[in-house]
């Protein structure tokens, strides 16, 4: 017996090369109650041969596999599409790309199973580059919430099972700034809460992704624990970006970081009462201008970098670090002389 079932989403588009990999990963975890739900969101390769052939080997160890079929409309859709499905009291979203690394469902599960109080729990993992490999965590912000007393006494020194208990409110914050990483296999959250919400079981359709759909309505408000622990790997390939993104990376980059902004505005407008969300837009939008003006550096395209913070400054947002981002890639002397003006502490 165990203290509830896990259901795990994949969603998978073309993902044949990578998805034995993926669900391999859920199979080797421990966790006895344990569903798996494969959404092939239009495939035009053997994903969904691929995800089949597990059936029988998950139908051994008393478990379940479904496969879902639709046609193609991106992650969010397959995620709403699997949804559907989900029979478990905790949910994992994975990319089919992507790998739990060992224990990560078993830790997760049984830590939400003995802090009934907590929504959701996050964990540490790491970035997979090619041979390069380093590691993410949020266990340094979480350790600056709680010690700026965002927890009450009663909970402040929670230390179990490897984890920490961080402020739903800060971290909700935290990803509307886009401070802190949401990537699929890095949480888990509790579907009583998550279902509360969706009473449809569908989440909003964006083109940027899905993981903000799922965490910001289950921390919002809520307790939300932490394992410092890296429980998965998040794997870049590189080779898997469309031939629009090859020949035109800035492009990309910037419909990306217009696609996050949609997402946070839509799901502020959801969750947040309208007389509150002034203060939450502001959050977003000074995100969504600190990635253009980040990628409009980088790029070199020194008007569209001084539009981006011109409009910062308009908002009285426009920070030290926003100036020296600007100068240092298109006024390299006044860049200079702050750093040392700073370092001199004048």
């Amino acid at each position: 017996m165990s203290d509830g079932r896990v259901s795990v989403i994949i969603p998978a588009y073309n993902a044949a090369q990578y998805l034995d990999a993926a669900i391999a990963s859920v199979d080797r975890e421990t966790w006895p109650d344990l569903e798996l739900i494969v959404v092939d969101d239009g495939s035009t390769d053997e994903t969904a041969q691929k995800a089949a052939a597990w059936k029988e080997r998950f139908k051994e160890k008393g478990r379940t596999l479904c496969l879902v079929g639709k046609k193609n409309g991106g992650a969010a859709s397959a995620v709403s599409a699997g949804l559907v499905y989900v029979t478990g009291e905790y949910l994992c979203l994975l990319d089919a790309d992507d790998e739990f690394l060992d224990g990560a469902i078993t830790l997760r599960a049984s830590y939400l199973a003995d802090h009934p109080e907590l929504s959701a729990v996050r964990s540490d993992g790491y970035v997979v580059n090619g041979d390069a490999k380093w590691l993410f965590t949020a266990g340094e912000e979480v350790s600056r919430s709680r010690k700026a007393g965002a927890l009450t006494a009663d909970n402040v020194d929670l230390r179990e099972a490897a984890g920490l208990e961080e402020s739903g409110d800060q971290l909700f914050e935290r990803l509307l700034r886009g401070k802190t990483y949401n990537w699929a296999g890095s949480y888990m959250v509790r579907t009583d809460v998550l279902f509360d919400f969706y009473e449809d079981r569908q989440i909003p359709v964006y083109e940027g992704g899905q993981n903000l759909q799922i965490l910001l309505p289950c921390v919002y408000r809520k307790r939300v624990g932490f394992i410092d622990k890296p429980l998965m790997k998040y794997i870049k390939r590189e080779a898997s970006f469309s031939a629009a993104g090859q020949t035109d990376p800035k492009g990309k980059e910037l419909r990306n970081a217009d696609a996050y902004a949609l997402i946070r505005r839509g799901m502020i407008e959801r969750i947040i009462p309208e007389t509150e969300r002034k203060p939450y837009l502001q959050m977003a939008e000074e995100s969504h201008l600190r990635a253009r003006l980040d990628i409009e550096t980088r790029y070199g395209d020194k008007a569209a970098a001084k539009e981006v913070l011109t409009a910062l400054r308009k908002m009285g947002a426009a920070s030290l670090e926003d100036e020296l981002r600007y100068d240092a890639a298109f006024d390299r002397p006044k860049y200079l002389l702050c750093r040392i003006r700073r370092k001199l502490g004048r």
